[in-house]
């Protein structure tokens, strides 16, 4: 679903338009953030990072109209002092920043590793499409053991100057803390892999739950290219989800 054979000459369209985008960019090296945000609106900004006086602010990059990749300033003192163009390990490093639970960058790491694992690999329409923050993917615990089993929250702040964000609504996806027990990143990459399909494929919007739905998100992670990672899955966990490999495909042995 997403994957669409594009004519050679889009291709030479866009080499060429990142060059000569490339060269205009060049002029911007040194500017203020004020000037950076009045030539890159922020209807146009995915995501940001700041840190001391350090700042990442990645927007959409458009050819002819149409979302390509991303683009990423690096700011120091408010100035810009240099760019990248699909800086996809920044992007996700932005996005979950903002978007994933605390929980999981500082206690339950190799959970957030997984999760990182699948934002890096999935083809890139895809990716911009589930880190769109108009209806982005939020990431949040349920904790399998302690007090936190019982009752817990997570805060995700939305400030006066943030670029619109959940103007469409919001996905959320509960990763159990009992993931974080897994023998490699690979595992919960799967478990990762195929609620992301879910979303994609808009499951749980209207249609109530049945085996298809998973045979269908495992279909998709398989073009994705997660066979790996769901074999992976489906051995540690089992049933959790995994239990039907897409028809017509074996899995990896």
């Amino acid at each position: 679903m997403f994957r669409k054979r594009i004519p050679l000459a889009f291709f030479v369209i866009i080499v060429v338009s990142l060059c000569s985008h490339a060269h205009a960019q060049e002029k911007l090296k040194g500017i203020s953030k004020e000037q950076l945000l009045e030539l890159y609106s922020k209807q146009e900004m995915r995501t940001y990072r700041i840190k001391d006086n350090k700042q990442w602010l990645t927007f959409n990059h458009r050819i002819a109209g149409q979302l390509i990749t991303t683009i990423t300033f690096f700011l120091e003192d408010d100035t810009v002092m240099r760019w990248k163009v699909g800086d996809r390990a920044e992007v996700v490093r932005e996005y979950l920043s903002e978007f994933c639970s605390q929980a999981f960058i500082h206690k339950y790491k190799q959970v957030y590793q997984g999760i990182v694992h699948v934002l890096k690999k999935i083809p890139n329409d895809v990716f911009l499409a589930l880190t769109d923050r108009s209806r982005p993917v939020v990431f949040s615990e349920v904790h399998a053991a302690g007090l936190g089993r019982l009752a817990n929250s997570s805060d995700i702040r939305v400030l006066p100057d943030d670029p619109p964000t959940f103007s469409q609504g919001v996905w959320l996806i509960k990763l159990s803390t009992e993931l974080n027990e897994a023998d490699s990143v690979e595992q919960i990459a799967g478990v990762v892999a195929h609620e992301l399909a879910h979303r994609i494929l808009e499951h749980g919007i209207a249609e109530e739950y049945d085996e298809l739905l998973e045979r269908k998100a495992n279909a998709l992670l398989f073009e994705w290219g997660f066979k790996k990672e769901f074999q992976a899955a489906k051995d540690k966990f089992g049933a959790y989800h995994m239990q039907s490999a897409p028809a017509g495909q074996a899995l990896a042995q």
